[in-house]
């Protein structure tokens, strides 16, 4: 497995992350630790042995292995126990979960970088295998303290920078529509700080329902290890390390599919997931090329990914519409391979999310055409397949937003040239 951008970017390309949303960083730096973990691993207990006494270059001492930035912010015998156990084992991916839930209950304020490495140690269990509901739900927790704690911190340095030109005003008071209005009077820095803000807001409110759809939608424990034994090419090197190790277990294939797919559909809300919920897509197209769902997977993820820079463009950050058009084809063809796999024949209603999320996926190329940089002609052919699309889903269930989507894209089509 190898870092995979959501957004089209290649792997070395960081130029979309925020000072205090590194995500594409912290998912490329999560697969480098990967391969460090997997080579301990796999290891025998000879060369184990070897590298405790001798120091070498890639063995689990490295302190971000050991969570040692969250030990020092948080010196307690627990943490200094999982730690020592990190050290024996670095996998131990329940045990990296622990310890970042462990500072979570401790109810304390930390800095920003603690805050950060927190998220990044929770998601780091996730990406060895141990996608239990326990797990991702300290992720999903974690990914909301940081949100919060960056609002709250590039609130706090907006309102004290204008606090000295206000004076005698009460400054709590003032409002992010006051904020906001000052943003082009502001310095640099400043103007990162308020984009920052209106990030961490905005994206807090997509996802105020994020907890309780892990709860109803994450109920089984999920070992990724065991996408391996499905996929007889993945090795060590390749695989999932998981919470055993082995991915031996003796579930139906059918079984496992339908738990890491749950899983992964989640991943998409959070960010520094994006790269290993693509990951686990590519893994299940590999083992069933002709289901549907798993491109319809693949797809989600990038449609998240995409109304992120959709987001970013209406909060006015600079630099980011050039990269809609990579970001955008890579989502329209996931879907794409979904609907071609789908039965126009004889559909169902497995099929409805395919047909009804790809006709809207179709539809952003009409309303965000020229930020595309779209032609016409390519856009009028867009929307004739999410006519087609959108026509399955009214017969499946002819409910009223697929009526409505019907509509607005059958008046758009003569635009375009389009004549049914």
């Amino acid at each position: 497995m190898e870092y995979e951008s959501s957004l089209g970017q290649s792997n070395q390309d960081f130029s979309l992350d925020l000072r205090n949303f590194p995500f594409s960083r912290m998912q490329h730096d999560m697969y480098v630790i990967l391969d460090v973990v997997r080579k301990h691993h796999g290891a025998s207990f000879f060369e184990k042995m070897w590298a405790s006494l001798f120091g070498k270059k890639d063995t689990p001492h490295n302190p971000r292995l050991m969570c040692q930035s969250l030990v020092d912010a948080c010196d307690t015998k627990t943490t200094q126990e999982l730690s020592a156990q990190l050290r024996e084992d670095p996998a131990l991916c329940q045990v990296r979960s622990n310890l970042v839930k462990h500072l979570l209950d401790q109810k304390r304020l930390y800095e920003t970088p603690v805050y950060r490495e927190m998220l990044f140690q929770a998601c780091l269990s996730i990406y060895i295998g141990g996608a239990n509901p326990r797990n991702m739900q300290t992720v999903g927790q974690v990914y909301i303290n940081y949100l919060r704690h960056i609002a709250d911190t590039m609130k706090k340095s907006l309102l004290s920078v204008r606090s000295s030109a206000l004076q005698n005003i009460n400054v709590s008071k003032i409002s992010m529509d006051d904020l906001n209005k000052g943003l082009e009077e502001m310095e640099p820095e400043d103007a990162m700080s308020l984009h920052e803000l209106n990030f961490a807001l905005h994206t807090l409110e997509r996802n105020k329902e994020l907890m309780a759809q892990m709860l109803t939608s994450i109920t089984i424990p999920v070992d990724l290890s065991e996408l391996n034994k499905l996929s007889p090419s993945q090795n060590i090197h390749s695989g999932f390390i998981g919470e055993g190790g082995s991915g031996a277990g003796a579930e139906k294939e059918t079984v496992v599919i339908r738990k890491v797919t749950a899983v992964a559909d989640v991943m998409r809300f959070i960010p520094p997931l994006h790269s290993l919920a693509l990951n686990i897509a590519k893994r299940l197209q590999t083992i069933e090329s002709a289901i549907p769902q798993h491109y319809l997977l693949e797809a989600r993820v990038r449609t998240e990914a995409f109304r992120t820079l959709l987001l970013r463009v209406e909060l006015k950050h600079p630099h980011v519409r050039a990269h809609m058009l990579p970001a955008y084809k890579k989502m329209l063809d996931a879907y794409y391979k979904a609907y071609k796999r789908a039965s126009k024949t004889t559909p169902d209603m497995k099929e409805f999310p395919i047909f009804s999320e790809f006709a809207q996926a179709a539809y952003l190329s009409h309303l965000h055409r020229k930020s595309l940089g779209l032609e016409p002609p390519q856009v009028g052919q867009i929307l004739k397949d999410a006519k087609e699309a959108v026509d399955l889903a009214v017969t499946l269930e002819a409910n009223p937003n697929q009526r409505k989507m019907q509509a607005r894209i059958t008046e758009q089509l003569p635009n375009y040239g389009v004549i049914l």
